[in-house]
């Protein structure tokens, strides 16, 4: 099932966006949405600090150590750093070197139901399917660039109505119109390395990572996303979502441009609560987002894209919280999309990228 980003359009005479409000406490972390491995690994035992703190699994990191998936993340960032020589108003000679972010946009949280500009989702991908005796390609999963040679996007994304995925596009922003400072590269995807206990049924476990046939060339149209990991910090409740997806859920009409919606975090025992007639249950290794009111989500179409936030240290670097992954209906009412949560997988998605 294919899960996107829409902002549904209200049946009314003036089809107007509708925007809806939910008030949480102003910060939060995984303390709101308690950390748990994904099955096979070991699940951390967790203190009983103010602040949650978590001891790793045996085969993942030193306690005191940095994640290697949070290592990773400061090598990209400090690839795309621009040194410049200051000097200063003094007879000395001080002249010392500072590093700049290098990004095409940088800014805080989106309201919701635009248009996103050139470079702003850097890490942002588009999976294309084809069939074996065609040459046409359709956009129909979204994905985040997290290294040169992967992307992380959900599992059941590999196939599209009976077509495999065959290529990403990188570096776009109009799938189908050509912009002269964009990037726009396409590269063959490798292997698409589905979680070995994805269970679609249940729509459990729904994350891969996309090995491509050759490294993306960084730059600030063309850059790698973070990891979410159980020490983040969110300052509020708020998340974006962005994607090619379905814009007008009537119409079944999907986005050239790449959109992008600000969403709220629901709590999961809301969420099940919520979703008790689908028969799916929200567990630890998931996350809910959307506007219990209506009018936000995402929809069919960006299955597989980032839920995101932006660093509060570097506000040119994303951090990708939750893969888009499925929902009831887009954008009605007590109708929460389904993520699934990066943080439960860093050990999986490490051992896949950078250990493999």
């Amino acid at each position: 099932m294919h899960i996107f980003i829409a902002f549904l359009i209200i049946f009314n005479s003036s089809f107007e966006l509708i925007n809806s409000q939910i008030v949480y406490p102003d910060s939060i972390s995984d303390q709101f949405f308690p950390y748990s491995y994904s099955y096979p690994y070991p699940k951390p035992q967790q203190t009983t600090t103010a602040r949650t703190v978590f001891q790793p699994s045996q085969n993942s990191y030193q306690q005191f150590d940095k994640r290697l998936s949070e290592r990773k993340c400061e090598e990209y960032t400090s690839k795309l750093q621009m040194v410049k020589f200051a000097g200063s108003l003094s007879l000395k000679n001080n002249v010392r070197t500072i590093n700049i972010d290098q990004c095409a946009v940088s800014q805080g949280l989106i309201i919701g139901g635009m248009n996103s500009k050139p470079g702003e989702f850097p890490h942002m991908v588009a999976i294309g399917y084809k069939g074996p005796f065609s040459s046409i390609v359709s956009f129909r999963c979204g994905g985040s660039l997290i290294s040169e040679r992967f992307v992380l996007t959900a599992a059941h994304c590999k196939k599209s109505e009976r077509e495999n995925a065959t290529l990403v596009r990188i570096g776009d922003l109009n799938l189908y119109v050509k912009e002269d400072n964009l990037p726009e590269l396409d590269i063959s995807i490798d292997q698409f390395i589905v979680h070995e206990y994805y269970d679609v049924r249940k729509q459990k476990n729904d994350i891969a990572v996309v090995r491509l046939t050759r490294e993306a060339p960084l730059g600030k149209f063309i850059r790698p996303a973070c990891l979410m990991t159980p020490n983040t910090i969110l300052q509020n409740n708020k998340v974006v979502a962005s994607g090619w997806g379905l814009t007008i859920v009537q119409s079944y009409q999907t986005s050239d441009i790449l959109k992008k919606v600000d969403l709220s975090l629901i709590r999961n025992e809301k969420c099940t609560e919520i979703l008790d007639d689908t028969g799916y249950s929200i567990d630890n290794t998931q996350l809910c987002a959307g506007e219990l009111q209506g009018g936000k989500d995402t929809c069919q179409g960006d299955s597989g894209g980032p839920l995101q936030i932006v660093s509060n240290s570097n506000k040119c670097v994303y951090i990708i919280v939750g893969i888009t992954s499925f929902g009831r209906s887009c954008g009605l009412k007590n109708s929460p999309g389904v993520y699934t949560k990066v943080s439960a997988y860093l050990d999986w998605i490490e051992n896949k990228v950078w250990r493999s």
